[in-house]
């Protein structure tokens, strides 16, 4: 049975630690919650005027000393914080808070949920997280509409999103995983319309492996990220186990799948790259039409490049051996890139991680590095750990992560605007069809059974999709690809 969780928004008072410094990184601000408050920001976006939007996920914890001094209550919750320009704070929302009959909205059950956000053309936002969980608000954060997508109960137990855009056509692409009773776990694709209301959604599967013993276990996939391409189909990037034969323990590298336009796998490839589960995997569509692609190796930073067929052609690491770990990438006119992530500096008296930046030309050799931190005293440095960069309108890079100082008991926003190291561009956003919001049950959108090619064997299995609506390197893997019918309650 589904279960359905109800909010409406409200507007808490969102404390401003610091006010905006002057430096060599252009601006930097510090963002706090309450005393205790676990504050972790996973995506941002620059809006139509210039200022900035995050998702910010929070583990709250109050003292309640009933029963024993002492005792704490935690709850967890998502929070947009939209600032101007200048990194200073016009509104935040909490989502969820309180119940509201006229919206779904799941229960959040920890602080750590990969949360995405862009901006429509209507200033709205959209975000989507958790275990597929995608809606709207207008400009200043109120609901708008909320969406829920799972398998069925009969075959699903377990969803996580890692990844949203929104698409050419006014709509939202989600990626991440799907487990089923039926064992292991599956890159999963939905697609929807504007208004969030699903369109087709495909499941992905690089097969199975042999342990020892001669037991096979389904492979677990867990697709981290997804672009659309210039074709108007989709590139998926994540993560694919393996059997380790010379150590007898399942390992991981990276695998990609490209599909057309309505889901239809075309290719897929296996990377014996990216080998460190647990962190983000990035992919872009290079300038060329192929692919790079950043991740995590032996706790590096990795950038790898990739032809438009998913052809091998050079991989890069960066970083010393320290816990190194990259969330995001952009590509320049002049070929090269820049990866953004935690890094530990090397050969200075730091020891704890920054929020890195690095530029690279167009083969991925290195021209300059940055390291951004939020406090320092003598010796003592604060602990940083980036999630999201964005490549702003006027050539600059906005960064932003979290950050913990000392035995400091609370974990806060750390938000970095750099001088303009960059060609400015301009912020185009993506026209919203009009459409009419939908009526709380429709009729269910069935997508063609054609397996894939040229994948061998074919497989395609119908599985229905439950959508709970509101009114407002190569390692040759066998593909097999579930195509998804919906049912909408």
């Amino acid at each position: 049975m589904l279960k359905t969780f109800s909010i409406a928004s409200f507007i808490l008072v969102f404390l401003l630690l610091s006010p905006p410094t002057m430096a060599s990184a252009g601006w930097t601000r510090t963002y706090q919650g309450e005393d205790m408050d676990i504050l972790a920001p996973f995506s941002m976006v620059q809006t139509l005027d210039s200022g900035y939007a995050t998702a910010i996920s929070g583990m709250l914890r109050r003292v309640d000393n009933v029963g024993y001094e002492g005792h704490f209550i935690t709850s967890f919750e998502l929070q947009i914080l939209k600032t101007d320009s200048n990194g200073g704070v016009q509104w935040k929302h909490s989502y969820p808070t309180v119940e509201d009959p006229n919206h779904v909205f799941p229960t959040i059950y920890t602080y750590s949920e990969n949360y995405a956000i862009v901006q429509t053309a209507d200033q709205g936002y959209v975000v989507a997280g958790g275990g597929f969980w995608l809606f709207k608000v207008d400009s200043q954060g109120s609901v708008l509409w909320s969406r829920i997508y799972q398998l069925d109960d009969e075959s699903s137990a377990y969803s996580q999103l890692f990844s949203m855009i929104q698409t050419s056509d006014g709509g939202f692409a989600l990626a991440g995983l799907v487990e089923t009773y039926n064992g292991g776990r599956d890159f999963w694709l939905i697609k929807t319309n504007s208004l969030g209301v699903a369109q087709w959604n495909q499941t992905y599967n690089s097969g199975t492996y042999t342990e020892a013993g001669g037991i096979v276990v389904p492979r677990e996939d867990i697709a981290k990220c997804v672009i659309q391409t210039n074709d108007g189909g989709f590139a998926l990037v994540g993560s694919a186990s393996l059997f380790s034969a010379s150590t007898s323990s399942v390992v991981y590298s990276s695998w990609v799948v490209k599909t057309d336009a309505q889901g239809k796998q075309l290719w897929n490839k296996g990377y014996d790259l990216l080998n460190i589960q647990g962190y983000k995997t990035v992919i872009i569509q290079t300038i060329d039409s192929g692919y790079a692609i950043a991740g995590t190796q032996n706790n590096d930073f990795c950038l790898f490049k990739i032809s438009s067929t998913g052809q091998f052609q050079w991989s890069k690491i960066y970083g010393d051996p320290q816990d190194d770990n990259p969330c995001s990438l952009v590509q320049f006119e002049d070929g090269g890139y820049a990866i953004a992530g935690t890094w530990t500096p090397t050969n200075t008296t730091r020891t704890r991680p920054t929020m890195g930046l690095l530029r690279t030309d167009s083969s991925g050799q290195t021209l300059w590095i940055k390291n951004y931190s939020a406090k320092e005293s003598g010796t003592t440095f604060s602990w940083d750990q980036e999630n999201a960069m964005i490549k702003t309108s006027d050539g600059s890079y906005a960064v932003v992560g979290s950050t913990q100082f000392g035995s400091e008991t609370h974990q806060d926003v750390f938000f970095v605007k750099t001088e303009t190291l960059e060609q400015s561009t301009t912020i185009t956003p993506i026209p919203t069809p009009v459409t009419s919001e939908p009526s709380t049950t429709q009729t269910p959108t069935q997508t063609s059974t054609t397996s894939p090619t040229p994948i061998t064997p074919e497989y395609a299995e119908l599985m229905p999709l439950t959508i709970i609506l509101t009114a407002s390197l190569a390692i040759t893997f066998t593909l097999k690809t579930r195509k998804q019918s919906i049912q909408k309650n």
